[in-house]
């Protein structure tokens, strides 16, 4: 009973760029730029103190998950709260599921899931494929997320390969417009987008 309340609490973690749009700018961010609700439109938007805060606290969020459900239910646990923390970020209920990416809460499950090789290479896969595209968040995104279950397959438990298999494609689908844009060659460059803030 315990497990599942913990489950349910992660699963209502909403994209942090919400409240902090509303409370400090009086406005929705996700009304705004490319409409999504994660740091970096946010840093489109409203700018990169906003930007950097919001990438903070949603990579807090899966952190938080994580080591609660490893403190609570052991490692395997912690796996499935950190997918509940994800889940939530992405398809929140109470925002009618239009939520964020996904990639700022999986690297702060990343960052303390027990070996930094998994946030290490993720990071350097990001770097490169940021750089390979022009400075496309989106693509670099996704490209990273892919190697997330193949990093855990070859050395990580079976429960970890299912759920980071089940948190890639969250972040794929969340990413779908993202890659529609993409191949249409209308996806913006991060270094060409400016701040407009409303």
């Amino acid at each position: 009973m315990e497990s599942l309340l913990l489950l349910a609490i992660f699963r209502l973690f909403i994209p942090s760029s919400v409240p902090l749009s509303w409370y400090l700018k009086k406005r929705d961010v996700r009304l705004f730029g490319s409409t999504n609700a994660g740091a970096a439109n946010m840093i489109e938007i409203f700018g990169p103190t906003l930007g950097i805060l919001t990438l903070a606290i949603d990579a807090s969020k899966g952190a938080l998950a994580f080591w609660i459900g490893h403190r609570i239910g052991g490692l395997d646990f912690a796996y499935i709260c950190g997918f509940a923390a994800v889940a939530g970020h992405c398809l929140p209920e109470a925002l009618s599921f239009r939520g964020g990416k996904g990639i700022a809460t999986s690297l702060g499950i990343l960052s303390i899931c027990g070996s930094t090789v998994y946030l290490k290479i993720t990071i350097l896969v990001f770097g490169l494929a940021f750089a390979a595209s022009g400075t496309i968040v989106s693509i670099a995104s996704v490209i990273s997320a892919i190697f997330l279950p193949l990093i855990a397959i070859v050395t990580g438990s079976p429960i970890m390969a299912i759920i980071f298999s089940l948190q890639t494609l969250v972040i794929m689908y969340r990413h779908k417009d993202n890659l529609i844009r993409f191949f249409q060659g209308k996806e913006k460059p991060l270094l060409k987008r400016v701040v407009s803030e409303p």
